[in-house]
């Protein structure tokens, strides 16, 4: 006859080992995950330095559908979005304009110390026009944070 008190101990570590097997499993997919966002982010950066902004665009999409709070990833892609504003017709230009702010202001929302996204969000508010987004209110704000 088996001895009960041996039965509960042993599937009780049988239990605890898949858990940390399957824990593993975890850390590994988000190992190969943060690999695979760092090196789109790369990509992605290089597109940008290229001035090829519509490929730039799709991979920091796509890294921010993983990893939305990812600041860089915004960052960049509002940029991207300011870069095509800049070099479109006046109608993909609103398009892309509320886009850029949208971006910039999560960017910011999420790291609010990064001196870079502030001046470039505050340059956004002083430049665009008010149906886009833009205030010399909000910049003057946002310069005496």
């Amino acid at each position: 006859m088996l001895d009960k008190g041996l039965v509960l101990p042993t599937s009780f570590f049988l239990i605890l080992l898949i858990n940390c097997i399957a824990s593993l499993k975890a850390c590994d997919h988000d190992n190969t995950n943060s690999l695979k966002l760092s090196e789109k982010l790369t990509v992605a950066e290089r597109y940008y330095e290229e001035k090829n902004y519509n490929e730039s665009i799709s991979l920091y999409e796509e890294i921010i559908l993983i990893k939305p709070d990812c600041v860089e990833a915004l960052y960049m892609l509002g940029k991207s979005y300011g870069r095509l504003a800049q070099n479109s017709g006046w109608l993909k230009a609103i398009n892309y304009a509320k886009k850029t702010r949208k971006t910039f202001e999560k960017a910011h929302n999420l790291n609010p110390a990064s001196e870079e996204i502030k001046r470039d969000l505050i340059e956004f508010y002083r430049e665009a026009p008010r149906f886009l987004g833009g205030s010399n209110k909000k910049a003057q704000i946002l310069m005496a944070k």
